[in-house]
C-alpha cells in the first residue's frame, strides 16, 4: 500500500505518520459524505459503517481492506478520484472522493519562493471543503495563508512534512529560501507548477530538505 498510494520504498517514521495523517482525512471525508447523501447524524453513520463488516465491526479493518484493493488495483484515470465501498450483496453504499479536486495554479516554486512566502507571517484557519486557489491569494494579501498550501509546497521541496508543525515548515522555508530559489534556477526542470487540492499549526525548528542535502 505504502509503494503504491506514496510511490516510495524508505521505510521512515513520517512516512508512517503520513498514511495515518490520510487515513484521518479519508475517513472524515467518508463520514461527512454519508451524513449528506443519507441524512444521517456523525453517530448513526459510524454504525451504518461499522455494519459492513461482520462480525468485528471495525472501520479501520474496513479503511484497511478499501485502500489494499485500491492499492493494488487502481482505477482508471477517468474515475481516479473516485472509489466505492460495496455492501455485502456487491450494491455500491457510497462514493468516497479520495483525493479532491486537483487545480493547476500556474504558480511555480521558485515565484512563490521568491514573491509569496516572504510576505506571509501566520496561517488561516481551515474551512470546510478547503480553499480554492483565488481564495488562497487573497489569505497571501493579509499575510496569511493555509497550512495545506504551505505543505504543500514543502512536500514538492522535500521538506519532511507529516513530522512537523506548519511554523516549523514555515520558518524552515524561510531560513532555505535564497539557497531553494538559486537551485530552482540551477536545475529548471524542478521548478514545477504548484497543483493543489482542498484543505489545510504551532513550534519553530530547522527541517531539512531533501534537494538541499
Amino acid at each position: 500500500m505504502r509503494k503504491n498510494f506514496f510511490h516510495f520504498r524508505p521505510h521512515k517514521p513520517y512516512q508512517y505518520l503520513q498514511l495515518i495523517n490520510l487515513m484521518h482525512d479519508e475517513f472524515t471525508l467518508i463520514i461527512e459524505k454519508l451524513c449528506q447523501s443519507d441524512e444521517l447524524s456523525r453517530s448513526e453513520a459510524i454504525s451504518k459503517i461499522k455494519n459492513l463488516d461482520k462480525p468485528t465491526f471495525s472501520i479501520l479493518r474496513i479503511l484497511d481492506k478499501v485502500n489494499y484493493n485500491n492499492s493494488r488495483k487502481p482505477e482508471s484515470v477517468k474515475n481516479k478520484n473516485t472509489f466505492s465501498i460495496s455492501d455485502e450483496k456487491g450494491g455500491k453504499v457510497m462514493a468516497i472522493i479520495s483525493s479532491a479536486g486537483r487545480q493547476n495554479t500556474g504558480l511555480k516554486l521558485s515565484a512563490f519562493l521568491t514573491n509569496i512566502l516572504p510576505q506571509i507571517n501566520s496561517f488561516s484557519m481551515n474551512k470546510p471543503g478547503g480553499y480554492t486557489y483565488e481564495e488562497e491569494r487573497s489569505l497571501w494579501e493579509e499575510g496569511k495563508m493555509t497550512a495545506a498550501f504551505l505543505k504543500k509546497v514543502a512536500s514538492m521541496l522535500e521538506y519532511p512534512t507529516f513530522q512537523s508543525s506548519n511554523y516549523e515548515l514555515l520558518n524552515s522555508l524561510s531560513r532555505d529560501r535564497e539557497r531553494l530559489i538559486e537551485l530552482l534556477e540551477e536545475k529548471p526542470h524542478l521548478d514545477k507548477e504548484i497543483v493543489i487540492k482542498s484543505k489545510g499549526s504551532g513550534n519553530s525548528g530547522t527541517l531539512k530538505s531533501g534537494l538541499l542535502d
